[in-house]
């Protein structure tokens, strides 16, 4: 991931960090299929943004893991009192609630906190400049540039009617 300034935030592509990610999956040897959405938080402590990726990815698990090396190794440390934590592992649940939760029509501002078990971060709104930054960058984007996805078929495939309208629009699938 990369940190990015406000200045960073007027001229971001997310075409890099998609490429990124994709050889990432493809390192680790993950046969598919992944998709997932772009979003990036403010972290007002170090004033940077911080853009990550929220996927579903079905794969063995052991592959899935080896990631979480690969992607340590590329994580920006914007704060040095905290571990990086560059990937996050559930099992699907709710598979609504969890689809819904990668794709974001906003950014926030996530701010930490002490409580008595260590630091914690919540999401905020964020002020009206850098929420009029954030809503640029997105429609600069556009939905297929904040939508990432890996080796999904054409057809016969749950992914493939959401993915239909990113291919026309020129994006990677």
């Amino acid at each position: 991931q990369d940190a990015l300034d406000d200045d960073d935030v007027q001229g971001f592509h997310p075409d890099t960090l998609k490429r990124r990610l994709k050889r990432v999956l493809e390192r680790a040897g993950v046969s598919g299929p992944a998709i997932g959405g772009l979003e990036a938080d403010f972290h007002p402590e170090v004033m940077k943004w911080i853009p990550h990726f929220h996927i579903l990815c079905f794969g063995e698990q052991p592959r899935i893991e080896s990631m979480r090396t690969t992607l340590l190794k590329k994580t920006t440390n914007i704060y040095p009192d905290r571990k990086p934590r560059p990937m996050l592992i559930q099992k699907l649940n709710d598979i609504h609630e969890q689809v819904s939760y990668l794709f974001k029509s906003y950014w926030t501002e996530r701010r930490r906190f002490e409580t008595s078990n260590g630091m914690r971060t919540k999401k905020y709104s964020l002020c009206k400049k850098r929420s009029a930054m954030a809503l640029l960058a997105m429609h600069r984007a556009g939905f297929a540039g904040l939508l990432f996805s890996y080796k999904i078929p054409r057809s016969g495939h749950p992914f493939s009617k959401l993915l239909s309208r990113q291919r026309t629009n020129g994006g990677d699938g």
